[in-house]
């Protein structure tokens, strides 16, 4: 079993890191790039990741929890994408039907 104790940091080795000062601010621990442009924030009750993408492989994910997207939600593969954003329905007619299934983008 390993402890912290275990462990020495030499803040003065690291040079040339900007740390954005809202993380120091609020005393987040801060894994980044040379330039901030990639970065995962720790804080005690939250978990920021900033990039330009970010890629997760898995064969199940789950959220539990509220999910909120700023943007659109694309699922699907190729040809067969579905937009939440941007689909559309064919066999709309007027009244209580249904409509058929979302078209590809």
């Amino acid at each position: 079993k390993h402890s912290f104790s275990d462990a020495v940091f030499f803040p003065h080795i690291m040079t040339g890191y900007d740390i954005d000062p809202a993380d120091l601010a609020n005393g987040a621990a801060v894994l980044q790039n040379l330039d901030g442009s990639v970065k995962i924030s720790l804080w005690e009750n939250n978990v920021s990741i900033t990039a330009l993408n970010v890629g997760i492989t898995t064969t199940t994910m789950s959220v539990s929890g509220n999910l909120l997207v700023v943007g659109d939600v694309v699922a699907g593969f190729g040809s067969s994408d579905i937009s939440l954003l941007t689909h559309t329905h064919g066999g709309v007619t007027t009244g209580g039907g249904n409509t058929n299934v979302p078209n590809p983008v």
